[in-house]
């Protein structure tokens, strides 16, 4: 489904994958569960694009219904596979294999896509958000969620959550109308005044 020119969400059941259509090519945010990435190249074929139109994937964090279809879409896409440099052990150890990763990032890098890497810690110990500052887009992957509301993450999931809250915080310093989530629908308006919010309430619990 396309959220907004050149932004499209590939729902997959319970989590969501995005597609980014940057002027340098195709950028995958996330790859879903391995018996998913048909569905993510299914959605291509039906958008009239090639797998090799998808020319990176950009990986939130390690979990297995985030990266399981990475390998194979790298393979058959030949794309280039990104994650922040804290998560790409951990990331190969649940694929499997070694060498999944073309290029280790920090924080404050820019990505293909025009996007830039924000480590937002604490749900995983490398976990990224991505980061559109002239489009106004934010790739939250499971910083956040947005299934009932919008919260943070699950805290059955999560590795640190006064370290994920630390990054909720970090989130909401950024200005972005467009916040696209692992887990939940997107929000397409004012999507950073609600995170304030949410920042407003955790502050308020402590």
């Amino acid at each position: 489904m396309q959220l907004v020119p050149g932004l499209h969400q590939i729902g997959l059941g319970y989590v969501n994958a995005f597609l980014w259509d940057s002027p340098d090519g195709l950028v995958l945010i996330d790859a879903g569960v391995d018996e998913q990435a048909a569905g993510i190249l299914a959605y291509l074929t039906g958008l009239g694009r090639q797998p090799s139109a998808v020319r990176w994937i950009l990986i939130t964090h390690s979990h297995p219904d985030h990266i399981g279809g990475a390998a194979k879409l790298k393979e058959v896409c030949g794309a280039q596979v990104l994650a922040h440099r804290d998560e790409v052990a951990a990331i190969e150890s649940s694929l499997g294999r070694a060498k999944v990763i073309d290029r280790e990032l920090v924080d404050g890098e820019g990505t293909p896509g025009g996007l830039k890497a924000i480590h937002t810690p604490g749900h995983t110990r490398g976990h990224t958000c991505y980061y559109h500052p002239r489009r106004s887009i934010l790739f939250v992957g499971d910083a956040l969620t947005n299934r009932e509301g919008l919260a943070g993450p699950s805290e059955k999931y999560t590795a640190d959550m006064p370290e994920a809250q630390r990054s909720i915080r970090k989130l909401s310093q950024l200005s972005f109308e467009i916040a696209c989530f692992g887990h939940g629908e997107p929000l397409t308006a004012g999507a950073c005044t609600l995170v304030d919010r949410l920042v407003e309430r955790m502050e308020s619990n402590r």
